[in-house]
């Protein structure tokens, strides 16, 4: 039996006509996906699959509303705020 080699992920990066998909594969050979799909409607479609084919979709919407299907079926719909400053005085 050999150790795998110790060395970082392959990237491999695919254009389509829609977006891109970017491809890792571990040293184990263990591949994920990351595809970004622009929509009609402006709708933005990032797909990430796991190794073992499991995929998380994630539709963006313009109006910023994010929805997000996991692979065992649950559906989460949710709208992102803007970022609060913190104001911090020094002592």
């Amino acid at each position: 039996m050999t150790a795998p080699s110790i060395s970082g992920p392959r990237i491999a990066r695919s254009d389509q006509a829609s977006g891109h998909t970017v491809t890792t594969t571990s040293a184990l050979g263990r591949t994920r996906s990351y595809k970004m799909e622009l929509l009609p409607a402006g709708v933005l479609r990032r797909t990430v699959t796991t190794p073992s084919g499991a995929a998380t979709v994630t539709l963006i919407k313009k109006d910023g509303t994010r929805d997000v299907t996991y692979p065992d079926g649950v559906h989460v719909t949710g709208t992102l705020g803007p970022d609060r400053a913190v104001l911090i005085e020094p002592a």
